[in-house]
């Protein structure tokens, strides 16, 4: 018999001997079981030249993990207006929260009741936001997988989706805020940083992206056109780029920290004439200053909430809000940011009362 390349023989409890072939390139590709070692041989042939065109070389033996692979070479990393730390996010969720439990499993295997089990695997294993997020990203790719037909049916068809609901993030207090940046021990770039975040409403991307020529002292307003976020310094996503009023005790602070400042372009300058990174600074500053001081501890983003519920007590209409906070729809503004503070509530409440009591006949009556 002449010898082929990666085929092996495989003979039955009753001598019929049965040929399959074998290719490894980073993963082992194994072809099905043939009555000659030539065909093996063919059908190995044809998974090669499959594989370096970019194609599938069995859509009944793909695994969810590679279909999830082929998800993001193929298609999330060039659909337009997806963001590489949105892209980041949904690869992340994936590696942590689809591939250990059902990353081995064959695609075409997946069935309503796997998906149960899955969803409620992701229950257990996270908080029911988190689980619901993961989850319909997940889902997304499945739709995808029946587009391009590596499976017949949409397995998550007769599910019931689990409700999305938002939470409202912990916020610092008005007491809390004005604590951390009128505090003379917290170093002054520190404070300016959280100031952007509490009394411009900045994201953190916005705020360390920031270079001193956007900062309009003249006009009293701050241009948002750029973000750095993981070592890339690009434009915001649509709908983002706009100008911020400077508030005068972030005015106060910002020209402050200006005559301290020793950098000529970058607002927070940090290594390789590169902006600070975000990651770093909330891990090493933020969150000691916050546990120093026996302050909650919130996420950065939180401060954005205290700017939005700070304007909305002072009646700034939401129309406006949504103008400075970047938002494209008022929904978001209202369902997300929207809402009074708790202070804010009493003393509308406090001035609540009946236009007229009644008489003392009137109580008297049966």
């Amino acid at each position: 018999m002449p010898k082929y390349r990666g085929v092996y023989q495989k003979q039955t409890k009753s001598g019929i001997k049965f040929y399959g072939a074998k290719w490894h390139k980073g993963k082992t590709y194994t072809t099905s079981l043939y009555p000659t070692a030539k065909e093996a041989s063919d059908a190995l042939n044809e998974v090669i030249q499959n594989l370096e065109k970019g194609l599938q070389y069995d859509k009944k033996h793909i695994t969810v993990e590679e279909f999830i692979r082929i998800f993001f070479e193929k298609y999330l990393s060039h659909k337009p207006g997806v963001q590489k730390i949105t892209q980041y996010g949904i690869m992340s969720h994936m590696k942590n929260g689809i591939i250990p439990l059902i990353g081995k499993k064959k695609l075409q295997s997946l069935d309503p009741e796997t998906m149960q089990e899955l969803q409620n695997k992701l229950l257990q294993k996270y908080a029911k936001i988190s689980a619901s997020t993961i989850l319909c990203e997940f889902r997304q790719i499945l739709r995808r997988a029946v587009i391009w037909r590596y499976l017949t049916f949409y397995p998550s068809m007769d599910m019931d989706p689990l409700p999305r609901k938002t939470e409202k993030p912990i916020v610092l207090t008005v007491e809390q805020i004005t604590f951390l940046l009128y505090n003379k021990n917290i170093d002054v770039m520190d404070r300016t940083i959280i100031s952007l975040g509490a009394l411009a409403g900045l994201r953190r991307s916005e705020a360390f992206a920031l270079t001193w020529d956007r900062i309009d002292f003249n006009n009293h307003l701050i241009k948002i056109d750029m973000q750095y976020c993981r070592g890339e310094y690009k434009q915001p996503k649509t709908g983002s780029e706009r100008t911020v009023p400077i508030l005068p005790e972030l005015e106060k602070l910002l020209k402050t920290y200006r005559l301290q400042s020793r950098s000529v372009k970058w607002m927070f300058p940090g290594y390789k004439n590169q902006p600070l990174e975000a990651g770093g600074w909330i891990r090493i500053r933020f969150k000691s200053i916050l546990k120093q001081y026996g302050l909650p501890d919130v996420k950065f983003h939180s401060l954005r909430h205290f700017f939005d519920t700070m304007m909305h007590d002072e009646g700034i209409p939401t129309r406006d809000l949504m103008q400075i906070l970047g938002h494209k729809s008022s929904k978001m503004t209202l369902d997300v940011y929207d809402r009074h503070s708790p202070d804010r509530l009493v003393k509308i409440t406090r001035n609540i009362t009946l236009q007229k009591k009644p008489t003392k006949d009137q109580l008297n009556m049966k």
